[in-house]
């Protein structure tokens, strides 16, 4: 099985609440990432679920078992770390395997079991190696098939690939995810970086200050914020303050301290509450004032550009515009720009759609 669910978990230290009352349901075979930046309690609740830090209140359902109460080695949960934990002195297959003895499974199991496991993280022939003979992504897939072999109702991965250079945890975040969806596991998945929940996760549940801000698909987190901490955190975003703003039949109308308006679709729950308006930088056109024609349903802003970088696959244009104290930043195709298309200083126009302005 595997299905856990937290229902109004609260980790208080004296005045301090670290995790308020936190509800989330993880269901079977499901990979949901905590994503947040540092202090918003998304270890504190893992190690919670894990039985390394005891709540101050609330519920912890594994299966409809309350396991609160319950120790750790009983809770049927494996533990995949950031810094491996693995024994210096045991082989691989030692590694792997101490769980399982400690558990009195007979010998044959555990080879089986053992082999099978290393099997499934490409580390067949490493039995007889020891830890520090291995590379961190190699040890970090030790740490894995040392929980696989346990066939746990669900694993807890509490940054896993934080210690390792940026390819290599490209390459493991993806091997993680095969792994999840070929062996069916629940997991719950806690990092702070952005991209790797996306490519990672089922659902994310993005934190801040001890609670979830928002809870949703990838899709969804990214192309529906709820509020700005969430588009802030998730993916690029230009963040415009708004003077005023009217609601009207299907949009909102913003004003800014410049004078210009910006429109922006109603959607679910569309609240003006923090006068911001936010567009990605996917989503924008620069263009040159003096090729510019004025569409009714785009909005614009004048500017100049600020610099403008290659980045491979795009080029980043940053736009200076008296409408926002900050730089806006364009992302553009290469058919649309080139190096010489624009330059420090040209006076150009920011344009984009309402259907992709959010407002806050």
């Amino acid at each position: 099985m595997g299905r856990l669910v937290i229902t109004d978990l609260c980790k208080q230290y004296k005045d301090n609440k670290v995790v308020k009352q936190l509800s989330l349901t993880i269901e079977q075979g499901e990979l949901v990432s905590l994503l947040g930046p540092s202090g918003c309690g998304k270890t504190t609740t893992l190690r919670m679920v894990a039985g390394l830090l005891e709540p101050t209140s609330g519920s912890i359902k594994l299966d409809e078992k309350e396991i609160v109460n319950t120790p750790t080695h009983k809770r049927d949960i494996g533990l995949v770390f950031q810094n491996y934990a693995l024994f210096p002195h045991l082989t691989i297959y030692e590694n792997v395997a101490y769980g399982l003895k400690r558990k009195k499974v007979n010998k044959d199991e555990v080879r089986k079991r053992v082999e099978d496991a290393l099997k499934s993280v490409q580390l067949t022939g490493f039995e007889d190696r020891f830890p520090t003979q291995l590379s961190g992504g190699q040890q970090q897939r030790v740490a894995l098939a040392r929980s696989l072999v346990l066939n746990p109702a669900i694993i807890l991965f509490d940054e896993p690939l934080s210690n390792l250079d940026a390819k290599l945890r490209q390459f493991l975040r993806v091997e993680i995810r095969q792994l999840q969806k070929k062996h069916g596991f629940t997991a719950l998945f806690v990092t702070h970086d952005q991209e790797e929940a996306m490519v990672l996760s089922d659902r994310i549940a993005v934190m801040y200050n001890g609670d979830i801000s928002q809870l949703g698909t990838p899709t969804e987190i990214y192309n529906e914020p709820s509020n700005s901490f969430v588009a802030n955190f998730i993916g690029e975003t230009n963040m415009i303050a708004v003077e005023d703003a009217q609601e009207e039949s299907n949009h909102f109308t913003a004003k800014l301290k410049t004078g210009e308006t910006i429109k922006a679709i109603k959607r679910k729950d569309s609240a003006y509450k923090e006068h911001l308006i936010m567009f990605r930088p996917e989503h924008a056109q620069v263009i040159k004032q003096s090729v510019f024609e004025n569409k009714d349903e785009q909005n614009v802003l004048k500017g100049q550009v600020e610099y403008m970088h290659f980045k491979g696959s795009t080029f980043t244009l940053g736009v200076k515009s008296d409408a926002h104290d900050k730089t806006i930043i364009c992302s553009l195709q290469p058919d649309d720009c080139s190096s010489s298309t624009f330059n420090e200083g040209d006076d150009v126009f920011v344009i984009w759609n309402k259907e992709n302005t959010y407002i806050y």
